[in-house]
């Protein structure tokens, strides 16, 4: 973080910081919106004064939630391209143990693995692509397997015939969870409840109170509407002690230049509120040892229009060929890739929810609360669990 602060104490404030300073900073800050906070309490106390490790905790010890930061927000654009199709290719390629054959050294009637992405042509013909080349496919009758989705990368075992490859049998990449430590970060274990829409002061009030455990995180999806304002002004009134994150919704259009340009929300410092924070859709909440992905799309319902719901158990397929993909929205932001699949993936969708575990990853759907009996999920980090819970 050091050249993140002196961008912003010295190039920015014209702050001058000793080494001490900024040691301590770094000890502390794991993020440029906590440095900016950190900053702009220092500007307020001290002026532009030479900085030193002792004013600095001063300013931690008057906010004790800036010493104590056991969470970080990372917020994901879409405007920027993170990563090409080269990058998943290869990426995801290292996920397949069989021995891949490029589609450009493919022979008549040799049978092999191919992998690639799966998707269709303007004429609806069904292709994979490879790193190179691309090439027709036809699935053979009565193939047992699950459903080829859209735009998922796909190993396939078959035949070349007639300039088209007859697929014999397919399976997604493997599905592998490492281990996540965050080192910089607090060690805490918080209790987290996650709600589709915005949900009422008075509701939540009745949820909190009704709870074994008090939650240290709430997060809210929007829509708020134009009321946004005098909602986190309440929601930071009657709950001090728990911190709040906010994901705005499409139509939230309240603050210039958001989700338009999908940034950072910056109020003015005297609309501030210590316990309240803004995240893009999706993005991404570090814990010391947990790693938390929130993605409101329809991505569910796509998916389920191309895969067979007539069984119970079609959201533990869903759930799989998402984490397969490694990517937070492989449909509408294929340039996210997953370097490490996280413990918590919850997608705030339309359908029911549900809570599957897949190979130490906890997939987790939230529909909206006021559909279904103001239903929320309560998450617990520590043994990363979640419940469907709800009020009625």
């Amino acid at each position: 973080m050091k050249k993140e602060i002196y961008e912003i104490f010295t190039i920015q404030n014209n702050i001058i910081l000793n080494m001490d300073s900024i040691e301590k900073l770094e000890q502390i800050v794991t993020d440029e919106a906590t440095l900016k906070e950190i900053c702009a309490k220092y500007l307020q106390a001290f002026g532009t004064e030479r900085c030193t490790r002792e004013n600095i905790e001063k300013i931690l010890e008057s906010n004790l939630h800036l010493n104590e930061r056991y969470f970080q927000i990372y917020n994901l654009s879409r405007n920027i391209k993170t990563n090409t199709y080269s990058d998943r290719y290869i990426f995801i390629k290292s996920k397949i143990k069989e021995e891949i054959t490029p589609i450009y050294n493919l022979k008549e009637n040799q049978y092999c693995w191919i992998f690639g992405i799966y998707y269709q042509k303007d004429d609806h013909t069904p292709v994979i692509e490879d790193a190179q080349n691309v090439i027709e496919i036809k699935l053979e009758e009565n193939i047992e397997n699950l459903t080829i989705v859209l735009n998922t990368f796909i190993c396939c075992y078959g035949v070349l015939k007639d300039r088209s490859f007859l697929v014999k049998k397919f399976f997604y990449p493997d599905i592998t969870k490492n281990s996540i430590l965050n080192k910089n970060l607090k060690k805490r274990d918080p209790i987290c409840l996650f709600f589709n829409g915005a949900i009422s002061i008075k509701y939540l009030k009745q949820i909190v109170s009704s709870l074994p455990t008090a939650p240290n995180m709430i997060f809210i999806t929007g829509p708020f509407g134009q009321k946004l304002y005098l909602y986190l002004e309440e929601l930071s009134m009657n709950f001090r002690r728990i911190q709040f994150l906010i994901i705005p919704d499409a139509e939230d259009t309240i603050f210039p230049g958001f989700p338009k340009t999908f940034t950072d929300i910056n109020l003015p410092l005297f609309k501030k509120f210590e316990n309240i924070y803004f995240t893009t859709n999706p993005c991404e909440i570090h814990l010391r040892n947990r790693k938390i992905c929130l993605l409101k799309s329809p991505i569910i319902n796509e998916i389920s229009q191309q895969v067979d719901t007539s069984g119970d158990d079609y959201m533990t397929e869903i759930s799989k060929i998402i984490l397969s993909q490694y990517c937070i929205d492989f449909q509408n932001m294929p340039n996210t890739i997953f370097k490490e699949l996280p413990d918590l993936f919850i997608c705030f969708d339309e359908c029911p929810s549900k809570a599957i575990s897949i190979s130490d990853t906890l997939f987790v759907t939230c529909c909206d609360h006021k559909k279904d009996g103001i239903s929320f999920i309560y998450y617990d980090s520590l043994s990363n669990e979640a419940e469907i819970s709800s009020l009625i």
